[in-house]
């Protein structure tokens, strides 16, 4: 899965989330209320990264079939008192949510509950508490993400503590419907700061927005293939460390795997590196002979003037120059090889291109 779907919100508002994006997905999927909805505010450069790996992604009636499945599901349980809407709640424990994502029977479902409830000076909205509102916007994102999308977020932190507070009143069980939705999100910090951990290898500071939409530009074209099947290569990379550190490991235990991680990718890293130096170093010295026999081709167009004693030892030449040539050859395969042996390669690309 080479794809991933962003909630809770509707627009990636964090310039990270952006930047990963760019870095790791061949697209970006947000949740929108109706068809046709853009998403145009902010400022220029998010809206053209945005329209370079964006989409927008309306759910389906079976996925909101599905959604009001286990919200019934999630509203028999005894939830603590937060989930509940309260008439004098600050607005910064509200969380409004476009009703055109959620069935109309499933508002009713919650209004009754006391979890949610029409916004009149907003009427395309309804408002929940904050956990009970980003527990929706999870539990739907599973519906629409179905097997082809991974799941991000960037309120892994909010969502952890959202667990805490469902394991602390017993009621978060592993065979449960719900139960993947703060997986999911214990899945997507992983995968994040694994991600910091290969961007600190070569300095996240020379990452601008500019920088990373112009090496997507760089993918469309004719030979990006090579670059997004480098891409794809670290994209595999870090989730397949993502998903160990999401094992049951303790604090301590993904501490220690993340920090093993770093130093292996760094000597990767710095080992692909010094091969990409010979390379270089060959290639030079392999030019310089080539732009002898451009000379010696040069000299070929008059052959005829010259003594035949001259264009036999010409001959041998370009013989030489042929074979340096298929070397040539040889050592541009071998680079490629070495790239695509190497999860950091992509890295080391990306560091070239700035």
């Amino acid at each position: 899965m080479y794809s991933a779907l962003y909630y809770p919100h509707t627009k990636i508002r964090n310039e990270s989330m952006l930047k990963s994006s760019l870095l790791l997905w061949d697209e970006i999927h947000t949740i929108v209320p109706w068809p046709g909805y853009r998403i145009e505010d902010g400022p220029d450069q998010e809206r053209e990264a945005f329209d370079l790996v964006g989409k927008t992604l309306y759910p389906s009636e079976q996925e909101k079939e599905r959604l009001h499945s286990l919200v019934e599901d999630f509203i028999r349980r005894p939830l603590p008192p937060a989930f509940y809407l309260r008439a004098h709640s600050a607005d910064r424990e509200v969380h409004e949510l476009f009703k055109h994502k959620i069935l109309h029977k499933t508002w009713d479902l919650l209004q009754r509950s006391g979890m949610a409830q029409p916004i009149r000076r907003r009427p395309s909205h309804y408002a929940t508490s904050a956990p009970t509102g980003l527990v929706l916007m999870s539990l739907l994102a599973d519906c629409c993400a179905g097997d082809s999308l991974v799941r991000v977020t960037d309120r892994s932190e909010t969502y952890a503590g959202l667990a805490g507070l469902f394991i602390d009143n017993d009621l978060l069980k592993s065979d449960e419907p719900v139960q993947s939705l703060f997986a999911d999100a214990s899945r997507s910090e992983a995968e994040l700061s694994i991600t910091q951990i290969a961007l600190d290898i070569i300095d996240p500071r020379q990452f601008s927005l500019d920088s990373l939409i112009a090496l997507r530009l760089e993918e469309q074209r004719e030979s990006g293939y090579r670059l997004r099947k480098l891409r794809h290569r670290l994209s595999d990379h870090l989730r397949k460390q993502a998903a160990v550190m999401t094992s049951g490991m303790s604090e301590r235990d993904k501490g220690i795997a993340k920090a093993e991680l770093k130093q292996s990718m760094e000597d990767d890293y710095k080992e692909l590196k010094d091969a990409m130096k010979l390379q270089a170093l060959v290639a030079l010295n392999t030019t310089q002979v080539i732009s002898a026999a451009a000379m010696i081709g040069t000299a070929l167009t008059v052959r005829e003037a010259l003594p035949a004693t001259v264009w036999t030892h010409l001959g041998e030449l370009v013989t030489v120059t042929s074979g340096v040539i298929s070397v040539a050859s040889q050592f541009a395969q071998s680079r490629r090889k070495l790239l695509l042996d190497n999860p950091t390669a992509y890295l080391l690309e990306i560091s070239n291109s700035r």
